[in-house]
Formats: C-alpha cells, structure tokens, sequence
C-alpha cells in the first residue's frame, strides 16, 4: 500500500486480494483464544455510548437504556419539573434525542406533559 487513498492495482495486487478473500467476515469469526482481557474497556464504553447517541435510521423508534430513563426519573423526583434542555444536558444528549426519550416516558404514562411548546415542562405523574 502507498497510503495515499485509492490507486489503480496491478494485475498481482487484484489476484492476492482475491486469492485472500473470504466468504466469512473477519468481524463474524469467534476468536475462542481470546478472554475478556482482550477488550479495551474504554473503547468499548465509547462505542456504547455513541451507539446510544446515534439515531436510528432505519425506521425504528430510538431505543433509551435503562441508566438513562433512571436518571430522568430521578432527575424528576428531586426536582419538580423539568425541560427537555434540563434532561439534555443531565444525559448530554442532543435536544431532539431528549424529546424522543421524553416523549416515551410521556407514552408509558411515566411523565406527563405542561404547557406547550417553547414552555413545556414535563413532570412525574402523580
């Protein structure tokens, strides 16, 4: 490889690269030498993370974890009321995530919604 992005291959090049493909992805492979030992914990604590962050495009409703619904619900029974941007910046989320996530609580009849708009606020249901 030259490093510098895409390039014509020769003739030699294309037959290693497919003298050398699989019909098994490396990703899908079990790699049953290796332990628990093997992962980097910070990475892998990252990559959840922006895996909860990251919108879902195929359709489906985001998916909210159990540690954020937590803390919204315990955010909310130290405090009143809340707005979205309260909850936005306590899970560090984007704002129009944040309304996905309360806008589930409202629908499992957790929170219940006040005012409208840019004074909505949201409340744990008595």
């Amino acid at each position: 490889m030259n490093g510098e992005g895409d390039y014509r291959c020769t003739k030699d090049e294309v037959r290693n690269m497919m003298r050398d493909q699989s019909d098994v992805s490396q990703d899908l492979r079990v790699l049953e030498q290796l332990d628990l030992n093997a992962f980097d914990y910070e990475s892998v604590r990252r990559y959840r993370i922006r895996l909860q962050n990251t919108r879902i495009t195929s359709g489906e409703p985001a998916i909210m974890s159990g540690n954020a619904k937590c803390k919204i619900i315990d955010y909310l029974t130290d405090n009143d009321v809340c707005r979205a941007a309260d909850i936005s910046e306590l899970l560090n989320l984007k704002p129009s995530r944040t309304r996905e996530y309360l806008a589930m609580l409202v629908s499992e009849g957790i929170l219940v919604i006040e005012g409208g708009n840019r004074n909505r606020t949201y409340r744990l249901k008595a």
